[in-house]
């Protein structure tokens, strides 16, 4: 039933489009449900900080946090410093799309694609690689926000010296990462896998067009059955 539901939708939404196009020339070409999701990661996602990618958004949060680390170090205010040392952390931490929870949400996008009917063997080799080196990243994040916390509590200018310095090295690899035998990823490199994986596309990944980005909806019950809104119960309008 499930490969029905899912086969079926698409197929009925391509004719549907196709007599448009007859009638009215307005014809346009569906996309895949593999690149829709991985549209969600980066161009646009319903509900993301200007409905902009959860990739997007991660490397906005990566470099925001980035600057208020280069504050709280910078700053020979206390009191401005722990206000810097808590913005980072939640910039960092907030479910309200910091950098932890945008870029696990983009994971989760890219692993959507890779688990779709339609995904290439391409999608879904990288999605793994993907989704390994985002875990990294995320378990740096943890860390800076324990030794922000660390930070506002320490009294001691030499401890806060030292918490600050590494509180910058790690903001640092988010961005960057480091090459060499202990081998850290952050968001530039990243990018690179999601470009790579986009290039590696037959037929060619072209940018999903917002309308099929913001009413893709997953059907009740099947964790890997999608359709448009338009044909999905007008109930669900999530994942």
């Amino acid at each position: 039933m499930k490969d029905r539901v899912i086969n079926f939708i698409p197929k009925t939404f391509a004719l549907s489009i196709a007599l448009c196009g007859v009638l009215t020339g307005c014809a346009h070409q569906s996309p895949t449900i593999a690149h829709t999701h991985i549209g969600h990661a980066i161009t646009a996602f319903k509900g993301a900080p200007e409905d902009d990618g959860l990739f997007n958004v991660a490397e906005n949060r990566a470099r925001e946090a980035q600057n208020l680390a280069r504050d709280l170090s910078a700053n020979p205010s206390m009191e401005q410093a722990n206000s810097s040392a808590r913005e980072l952390i939640e910039v960092i931490g907030t479910e309200s799309y910091g950098l932890k929870f945008s870029l696990r949400e983009a994971a989760s996008h890219i692993n959507y694609a890779a688990g779709a009917d339609d995904a290439s063997a391409n999608v879904r080799a990288s999605a793994a690689q993907f989704a390994a080196a985002s875990e990294d990243l995320v378990r740096r994040c943890d860390l800076t926000m324990l030794l922000a916390t660390d930070f506002i509590g320490s009294q001691d200018t030499e401890e806060r010296q030292q918490l600050g310095a590494e509180i910058n090295k790690l903001t640092a690899l988010n961005i960057n990462g480091q090459s060499g035998p202990e081998k850290q990823i952050g968001t530039t490199e990243l990018r690179e896998m999601l470009d790579a994986m986009i290039a590696g596309e037959e037929p060619p990944y072209t940018t999903v067009d917002r309308w099929y980005l913001f009413h893709l909806v997953r059907l009740p019950e099947c964790d890997t059955c999608w359709a448009w809104r338009k044909w999905a119960n007008s109930s669900n309008r999530g994942y």
